[in-house]
């Protein structure tokens, strides 16, 4: 069975970042039986970032690559409706997600003192109070540090929000009334736009971000449609409240 290692839950959501929701949502749409394994400190992981799967003798990290791998190795066939244009597309959006909105998202996140305190208190609660003492000002100079070099932190907050509300314009536009992303059947793609579309509506965070994604009610819809698939019960796959295992639907 596949593992998957990723962050604690938080605020009602399977686990804390985006990449390992969207890999939840991914198994699960794809009726893959998997179990979560929580996990504190990401350098056991091979990037040294979350998450990462653990496949028989295979540990692989990064959720593009790890997606990627499954759908070689399982075939679930997730995207074979997709013409070659909607792969093009799809493609673009999720490096839009991944590689713009991403990089908003943890500035706000990060550089607001009460939510960079709020956000640490979930994300390291598996720490002993005098180690996340020390831990959450080095968590946070890190991420500062790589903000600046991927080029956000360089911009004032204004500027920030106008970035992401342009990635939400976007998104919003594409999905207009459709059931799902790139139509009426869902695609890998729901896995990444539901997971990023929860950690703004679902943390309750109140920052531009946030409250620009609430102004579109078609992603407040999707991401209320979305929501069963990591709840129990949902229409893709359950999960097993106590072991934490994805299973296909009966």
């Amino acid at each position: 069975m596949i593992e998957l290692h990723t962050m604690v839950p938080a605020f009602g959501l399977p686990t804390f970042t985006p990449f390992g929701l969207k890999l939840i949502l991914y198994l699960r749409m794809a009726s893959l039986p998997f179990r979560i394994v929580v996990e504190h400190d990401p350098s056991r992981g091979p990037k040294g970032k979350f998450p990462w799967i653990v496949d028989g003798e295979r540990t692989l990290a990064d959720s593009g690559f790890i997606v990627r791998y499954l759908e070689e190795r399982f075939n679930p066939g997730l995207d074979h409706h997709l013409t070659a244009e909607a792969r093009a597309r799809a493609h673009a959006l999720r490096r839009m997600l991944e590689e713009s909105l991403c990089f908003s998202i943890l500035y706000f996140r990060w550089v607001d003192d009460a939510t960079y305190r709020t956000a640490t208190d979930v994300a390291l609660v598996g720490m002993p109070r005098p180690v996340r003492a020390v831990a959450r000002p080095l968590i946070r100079r890190r991420i500062l540090r790589d903000l600046r070099g991927q080029g956000v932190l360089r911009h004032a907050p204004e500027e920030v929000a106008q970035l992401g509300r342009a990635d939400l314009d976007a998104l919003a536009q594409q999905l207009g009334d459709q059931p799902h992303v790139m139509g009426a059947k869902p695609c890998s793609l729901d896995a990444t736009v539901a997971a990023f579309l929860a950690v703004l509506l679902r943390v309750p965070f109140d920052n531009p971000l946030a409250r620009a994604a609430r102004r579109h009610d078609n992603l407040v819809r999707y991401t209320n449609r979305m929501e069963r698939v990591w709840e129990a019960g949902g229409a893709f796959g359950e999960r097993d409240g106590a072991s934490g295992q994805g299973r296909a639907p009966a």
